[in-house]
């Protein structure tokens, strides 16, 4: 059966399709403002918490747990720094290091015990960003900040995170941040901060936070009508299109836009996991770089501080390379180099790591290993390096500097290990020195 030349199962099908998008439409426009709101809520006892002071600017203040399970803390504020303070920070980044995106949120309550004679308190959520964060630096961090009274944190306190929040100055001018760098940002949350406030001249406070809850918006409604006003627009233009156009070349053109798309993705695909491990893989010695191992120190850091799991590191550094290059020819330096990197690859322990740092410099990354443990692995990477490889009757060997964490901060673990590089090579070089030699 036809009407005006269309078969009229296609007009029968076309008004059930608009009854549906009406019906939609309407069910959209009726939604309670409620339901178009999102919360986060974090408890910080779930969360791995550190206690800082402000010895890192020569202060003298004191800070310790009352009620370590509790995260209840005490600040003794001392007087050797002209801006003392302590804090709690929480470490709010995911196992795979991700820390919290907090763009879409428009409030943040705080409900905190506070007892002392100050009357603020500091609030950082420290974002990190690629234009300012150097890993394993926290103060590159972003310090996104508020300073509230602390007499209304017992009842919640809520911030405006679009305007009440700002930069501040020592930061910027600290880092040499730019003007573009210099708004809030809430891309990636790592650590949520609780300072003694500003004017905090002397005293004893306790302080404990209970609670934080972000609100905010799923979709402006705005957003939302809008959706619905296009969605109305590209169905009528569809139909108009539709009924000009000949079904069966529409049909031919969309198999192959399909087939087309599906060549792209796949090619896409292919290029992206390329660019990918590059991005991870040193192109000379095949090993990783720093980006390579950066989830691997993250996840020992984390590992040590959560379960207390020993976590070593090791700077290796090619003895008297420069001579190597300069006589041979920067070839022959290049061969060494991947041949040092194929032996340390093939003789560390299945669960270490090598990876190259830069130029003649590699490091080893040895998780769930004590000190004298990766003492022991150092040594017999510097024996078989000196007994194996040699260029010309010149035998390649390397200086080890070895240190293991003893504080939740990757910076001195790294501080520690090149410290003793340098004891190893101004005692002769081909030897493995550790933090704690003399």
């Amino acid at each position: 059966m036809t009407l005006g030349g269309r078969p009229l199962k296609f007009i029968s099908k076309l008004e059930a399709a608009l009854v549906v998008m009406a019906l939609i439409s309407v069910a959209i426009i009726l939604i309670p403002a409620a339901s178009l709101r999102t919360s986060l809520t974090i408890v910080p006892t779930e969360y791995p918490a550190a206690l800082v002071n402000d010895a890192f600017t020569g202060g003298n203040s004191e800070v310790r747990w009352l009620d370590r399970e509790a995260q209840r803390w005490q600040c003794e504020i001392g007087q050797a720094s002209p801006e003392p303070y302590c804090s709690l920070q929480l470490d709010v980044t995911d196992a795979n290091g991700q820390g919290l995106d907090l763009r879409r949120f428009d409030t943040m309550t705080v409900w905190a015990d506070y007892q002392g004679n100050a009357t603020h308190m500091r609030i950082y959520l420290r974002n990190r960003h690629p234009n300012y964060y150097k890993p394993g630096i926290s103060i590159s961090t972003k310090f996104n900040a508020v300073e509230v009274l602390v007499k209304d944190l017992a009842a919640g306190l809520v911030v405006d995170m679009n305007n009440d929040f700002s930069v501040p100055d020592w930061w910027l001018v600290g880092g040499d941040i730019p003007l573009a760098f210099s708004r809030p940002e809430f891309n990636d949350i790592s650590l949520i901060e609780f300072q003694t406030g500003s004017t905090v001249r002397s005293g004893v406070h306790e302080i404990q936070v209970q609670k934080i809850v972000w609100k905010g918006h799923l979709i402006e409604r705005t957003v939302l009508y809008q959706s619905v006003i296009i969605a109305w627009a590209l169905a009528i233009l569809g139909m108009l299109a539709y009924r000009v156009l000949n079904m069966r070349s529409d049909l031919n053109r969309q198999r192959q836009y399909q087939q087309e798309l599906l060549a792209i993705n796949r090619s896409l695909n292919v290029k992206s996991r390329r660019y990918k491990n590059m991005a991870k893989t040193d192109a000379l010695t095949g090993l990783p770089n720093r980006v390579g191992i950066r989830n691997m120190l993250h996840k020992g850091l984390t590992d040590w501080r959560d379960n207390g799991a020993p976590f070593s590191f090791a700077i290796i550094d090619l003895d008297n390379f420069k001579h190597i290059n300069d006589t041979y020819g920067h070839d022959v330096g290049d061969r060494i180099l991947k041949d040092v990197a194929r032996l340390m690859s093939n003789r560390v322990r299945r669960t270490d790591a090598v990876a190259r740092w830069g130029g003649e410099e590699f490091v080893l990354v040895c998780p769930d290993t004590t000190l004298e443990q990766a003492l022991q692995v150092a040594e017999n990477l510097r024996a078989e390096l000196d007994q194996s490889l040699s260029h010309d009757g010149l035998n390649i060997t390397a200086s080890f500097g070895v240190a293991s964490m003893t504080e939740p901060n990757l910076d001195s673990l790294f501080k520690k290990a090149d410290n003793a590089l340098y004891k190893a090579k101004e005692l002769g070089r081909n030897r493995v020195c550790s933090q704690l030699e003399p």
